[in-house]
Order: C-alpha cells, then sequence, then structure tokens
C-alpha cells in the first residue's frame, strides 16, 4: 500500500497541520491502495498565502515564459502518462480503455491547448473612449 505523508505547498513537501489521516480505496476492487493526510482548513491557508506570495513575481511573467511554461507541464504529463493513467483507475475505478483518452490524453491536449490560446489573447485594446486590459487578479481557489 502507499503511504503518502506530507502535503506539496509552497514548492516542497510539508506535513500537514493535522494527523488525521484518510484511506484511498479502489472502488473497482474495495481495498485500500493508500493512505494520505487530511488536509485541515491551516494546510489550506498556508497554500493560499504560498499563491499570494508567488503571485507577484508569476503575474510579471511574460506570455512566452508562460506558454514554454504549460508546453513543459504537458511534456512531463506525457511522459508520465502510464504512471498517471494507472492511478486514475486504481483511485476512480475509470476502465483503462477509457481513463487513458479521456483523462491523461486529454489533459496533456488541454495543456498544449491553453499555451496556444495564451499567445492569441489580446491582452490590451481600445473599446470606444478607453483601453481594456486583461491583467492576472489574484489567486482563486
Amino acid at each position: 500500500m502507499i503511504e503518502h505523508n506530507h502535503l506539496f505547498i509552497d514548492g516542497q513537501w510539508v506535513a500537514s497541520a493535522g494527523r488525521e489521516r484518510l484511506v484511498v480505496v479502489n472502488p473497482a476492487t474495495e481495498r485500500a491502495i493508500a493512505t494520505i493526510p487530511r488536509g485541515t482548513a491551516d494546510d489550506v491557508d498556508r497554500a493560499a498565502q504560498a499563491a499570494a506570495r508567488a503571485f507577484g513575481h508569476w503575474s510579471q511573467t511574460s506570455v512566452q515564459t508562460r506558454v514554454g511554461i504549460f508546453k513543459r507541464l504537458a511534456d512531463l504529463v506525457e511522459a508520465r502518462s502510464e504512471e498517471i493513467t494507472h492511478t486514475i483507475v486504481s483511485e476512480v475505478g475509470h476502465p483503462i480503455t477509457l481513463a487513458a483518452p479521456s483523462q491523461t490524453v486529454a489533459a496533456v491536449e488541454e495543456l498544449r491547448v491553453i499555451a496556444s490560446c495564451l499567445e492569441q489573447i489580446v491582452w490590451s485594446e481600445p473599446l470606444d473612449n478607453a483601453v481594456v486590459r486583461r491583467e492576472p487578479a489574484g489567486v482563486v481557489g
């Protein structure tokens, strides 16, 4: 059985603020396949605060930098697609013949679409007597 003991917050694996754990059950076999920390409101607050701290830098990155990041994410997911598909099958009970195209392949395609669309967005445009600017708004949860 897989045992995860940390949450990924602010770019690193950290212990949860709580002590409770959740058991992940494979719905097809009804067997426990993993245990994970049960995140708390404090964990969510830490993650939101980390995202808010990162916002200043991230909001100033160029479109090309963001395009590169989304393309890299697509490449990373694609490289681990078999592992990701098997995880989805185990955690959700999705048949493998459906999980690969609808979950894993679709995720890679969506990341590539995001990268492509970023280059097509009109970030600033005149409208009547004003200028409309599309700017990062902040952390969303």
